[in-house]
């Protein structure tokens, strides 16, 4: 089977499995955009700051403001691994005011306050195996 065949049945496989809203024109189609949650719905790929991730979607950070942190709380994000490109989840927090927060970095887990939550930049990311 030629390749732009199976590419072609490929595309109209997701195009029935992932339908756009309203009437897209042939080729808008773009699978990199979508997440869909755990209630099968269609969300953007969102940025956002880790103190504003809702509880158990995973993310990866994408940038941390060193600079809004005092030193100690700087050195112990880079101490438990926080950098770049590092995948994290909001587990849960305090009924008021979600402070502190447990966050899931790989298999630890950890409690921030807001303030340093803050000052992480995250964006969601699919969900199990993406």
């Amino acid at each position: 089977m030629p390749d732009q065949v199976r590419h072609d049945e490929a595309h109209r496989r997701l195009r029935r499995l992932f339908p756009r809203p309203g009437n897209p024109r042939k080729g808008e189609f773009n699978t990199n955009s979508l997440v869909i949650d755990n209630h099968s719905h269609y969300m953007r790929l969102m940025a956002l700051r880790l103190d504003q991730l809702p509880f158990r979607t995973p993310a990866r950070v994408t940038g941390i403001d060193w600079s809004r942190l005092s030193d100690g709380d700087a050195n112990r994000l880079r101490n438990l691994g926080f950098d770049e490109g590092v995948d994290v989840e909001a587990l849960h927090g305090a009924p008021f005011g979600r402070d502190p927060l447990a966050v899931r970095i790989g298999r630890m887990m950890v409690a921030m306050r807001r303030a340093q939550a803050e000052a992480v930049s995250v964006e969601t990311i699919g969900g199990a195996g993406s």
